[in-house]
């Protein structure tokens, strides 16, 4: 799994930080000046070469760090939907760091 531990969601540290948060999405536009979402890009990019290394056709991206900043949040859905469409209904979760599981 590529993100934090689920261990961290459930703990009171967390869920205090996470109850200051805004909640707003930011546009495409704006995560592209974020330098936590350019490194959440690069390391996007990095894993899935490394689990399609030898099968980057069934991707969805030839330059997936610049797919993952041009779709902003949106990448969360397309990516749900091209893993469910290209692996008979596999179902992933990125907001818990599960973008591909090939059990």
């Amino acid at each position: 799994s590529f993100g934090c531990p689920a261990e961290c969601s459930t703990s009171a540290g967390y869920k205090a930080q996470l109850a200051i948060l805004s909640c707003t999405e930011k546009a495409p536009e704006e995560l592209r000046s974020d330098p936590i979402w350019q490194a959440w890009a690069q390391q996007f990019a990095v894993a899935v070469t490394a689990v399609f290394s030898s099968a980057m056709a069934l991707l969805p991206c030839t330059d997936c760090a610049e797919y993952f900043r041009d779709k902003g949040c949106g990448v969360i859905v397309e990516w749900k939907a091209h893993i469910s469409a290209m692996f008979d209904g596999m179902q992933v979760d990125p907001c818990r760091g599960d973008w591909f599981h090939p059990h």
